[in-house]
């Protein structure tokens, strides 16, 4: 769809900048114009069409191999020692590089409810709830769009992302499904599922090491 929409779109400006280039013609016929906009179209589709192609791959590659470098340089950073906020720290930046309108919503459990933990910089954490109930996100498995288990959008946002704990979901992650199309290449999927999983794993068992270290100060 947005291939042909650029084809168009390109293909009828050029049309606009050859009209306007030659002052003889009569630009207010409309029947002239439809049958310039044609003549344009027929001459150039096929070479317009390769062009457009090869633009497209190229894009597509480049951003592939930009979330390629991205999960490996984060799947690396989770090697280290952190601290529940430090980590917290390098999740949020990874998920700033995961969606690219850098608009999210990151929730992590608490007992048997799940509470707002961060979000991206364009987000009012005051606009949203507080906590989501755990049931209604129990089927998650690991990356979905909301309406597939029946939950309704969360402040516009349509996918969600799940960070396994140990034995159960510890942690959400809400946006919008156009910036999770690159699931749609398996390896990058297999790679972003694991990475994803070691995260939850990690930040749980920081969260858990915090939770202690409070326990013993009071």
């Amino acid at each position: 769809m947005i291939k042909i929409f650029l084809k168009y779109a390109v293909l009828f400006l050029c049309y606009l900048a050859l009209s306007y280039s030659i002052v003889i013609l009569p630009l207010s016929s409309l029947l002239l114009k439809i049958a310039i906009f044609i003549v344009i179209s027929l001459l150039t589709q096929n070479k317009f069409e390769r062009y457009l192609n090869s633009f497209l791959y190229r894009y597509s590659l480049r951003f592939t191999r930009h979330l390629e470098r991205v999960i490996s340089e984060f799947d690396l950073m989770l090697n280290k020692k952190y601290n529940y906020y430090e980590f917290l720290d390098e999740l949020k930046k990874f998920f700033n590089l995961i969606c690219k309108n850098k608009s999210w919503i990151f929730y992590v459990v608490e007992a048997d409810t799940f509470h707002i933990s961060a979000t991206s910089i364009s987000i009012v954490k005051s606009e949203l709830p507080s906590h989501l109930d755990k049931n209604k996100y129990k089927d998650v498995k690991f990356a979905h769009t909301l309406d597939e288990f029946g939950v309704p959008p969360l402040n516009g946002f349509d996918f969600v992302v799940m960070l396994p704990g140990k034995n159960d979901h510890f942690g959400l992650l809400f946006s919008k499904s156009s910036n999770f199309n690159f699931l749609q290449d398996k390896n990058l999927s297999i790679n972003f599922q694991t990475v994803v999983t070691k995260a939850g794993h990690v930040l749980e068992n920081t969260a858990l090491y915090f939770d202690l270290l409070e326990k013993n100060r009071q």
